[in-house]
């Protein structure tokens, strides 16, 4: 057996005289898969369907029979069934023709990475041999199924290279959750997610305030993102403890993301669920406090910590990968994660961005929280912090006495976002913080009323 390139010159068949009967004679001239370039095998079959052409031409004078079929070349591996071009398949004074064939082959038979064979045979006397004719790179490739989850994921718009499954979501573009579900129900042509609202609570538990490093990049991050001039999205941190119900929190609806510690993300620091097109943000932002950089050796500094957080904060809006004109100034191109963040703000290509997706309204309502103990004991030491912060606001903090408790309270000593160290004799009160400074018109007022028994 040989290969022959494609184009070679034409093998012919010649075949010894024998008195009693005619001898077939011919040669061929063409051999290609039809429509492709490659075989490919479905995983999850358990045959595949080849069409092939063939192109022969006869002799002058000698009648035509050929009897092909496919293999694996190099191997001697050829299958049935055999297909036959004969003298009915010329047109009248026709030399040459061409047929096409269909073949199902058994997935089995189909290696990877192996070239298609033709073999012939001319059924002259004596005994049938069929020998490899032409072979080409038409390498049979074990694909994995085509799955429709990965084509809605390109539909929109993201890149399905080394995607991975991780339960309930396919993560891609190393940073990015795209729920199951939402992939599921996703009708391509359908626009990118908007978040309904504008006052988004982000709710941290011990395993980020409990560390400097991340929490103090998180407040960098918060504070980013409420200072961008031209956006409308108020973002709140509002702290929680585990198993402790006398700390107060938003109602459930009102948990619009969770940032907690992880050891899922790999390679990168952090990374954040995509929204699902229900009005919400997406709901988890992971963050890996033990993550190492793989060209370095180094694990994450507080300014990486909030470029970071920034960037999957924009993700849990809604925003993919930064493209485009300009887009390599901005905080939400893909691969940055080494970036640190030094309170430089968004890039002109991310104002836009951020701009056209929530615009700026200035008589827009900042609705902030106070966390904090629901109920104290008589002079218990506590400290309460409001949700919305960011550099350069103005807080002022107060507590007065409601329902029939005589009280009030100027804490003008202190000017941040968190009042400490406070006690109050037995009564019903109301914690008070005023915020000024605000890209928002009018001063913000955040409240909260406690029990002290």
């Amino acid at each position: 057996m040989r290969n022959v390139k494609r184009g070679a010159i034409l093998l012919s068949i010649l075949f010894a005289s024998f008195a009693s009967k005619a001898q077939y004679a011919g040669s061929i001239y063409a051999f290609n898969l039809v429509n492709t370039s490659q075989v490919n095998v479905v995983q999850g079959t358990t045959s595949t369907t080849i069409k092939f052409n063939v192109g022969v031409q006869r002799f002058a004078g000698k009648p035509f029979r050929m009897n092909i079929k496919l293999g694996i070349a190099a191997n001697g591996e050829n299958f049935q069934p055999v297909y036959t071009i004969q003298d009915s398949d010329f047109a009248s004074g026709q030399m040459s023709t061409s047929k096409e064939f269909t073949a199902t082959i058994a997935n089995t038979k189909l290696v990877h990475q192996k070239r298609i064979a033709l073999y012939y045979s001319l059924p002259n006397s004596g005994p049938e041999f069929f020998s490899e004719y032409l072979s080409y790179n038409y390498f049979i490739n074990n694909a994995p199924p085509v799955n429709s989850d990965h084509l809605k994921i390109q539909s929109m718009g993201f890149s399905t290279v080394g995607i991975s499954d991780g339960g309930n979501y396919y993560l891609v573009e190393d940073d990015i959750m795209l729920s199951k579900s939402y992939v599921s129900n996703y009708v391509p042509g359908t626009p990118a997610p908007i978040v309904a609202f504008d006052n988004i609570n982000i709710i941290i538990d011990q395993s980020i305030w409990a560390n400097p490093l991340w929490n103090n990049a998180l407040s960098t991050a918060v504070s980013a993102w409420n200072l961008e001039p031209n956006m409308n999205v108020k973002l709140h941190i509002i702290a929680s403890t585990s198993g402790n119900s006398n700390i107060a929190l938003p109602p459930p609806s009102e948990r619009h993301i969770t940032v907690v510690q992880s050891s899922t993300p790999q390679s990168v620091p952090v990374l954040a669920r995509f929204p699902i097109n229900d009005g919400r943000p997406g709901q988890e932002i992971y963050f890996n406090p033990n993550f190492k950089y793989a060209s370095t050796g180094q694990g994450v500094t507080q300014a990486q910590a909030a470029w970071n957080l920034v960037h999957a904060i924009g993700h849990s809006l809604g925003f993919s990968h930064a493209s485009g004109t300009g887009a390599e100034t901005s905080i939400m191109l893909k691969g940055t994660s080494s970036s640190a963040f030094n309170d430089i703000g968004f890039s002109t290509y991310d104002s836009q961005t951020l701009s056209a997706k929530y615009p700026i309204s200035t008589q827009s309502t900042v609705a902030p929280f106070i966390s904090g103990k629901i109920s104290l004991l008589p002079f218990e030491t506590t400290s309460f912090e409001t949700s919305y912060y960011a550099v350069g606001l103005s807080y002022a903090w107060k507590a007065v006495g409601v329902n029939g408790t005589s009280f009030n309270m100027d804490y003008d000593y202190v000017t941040g976002a968190r009042l400490p160290e406070v006690d109050f004799p037995a009564g019903s009160y109301e914690i008070q913080c005023f915020i000024t400074g605000s890209k928002f018109n009018g001063q913000i007022v955040a409240r909260r009323t406690i029990i002290v028994q």
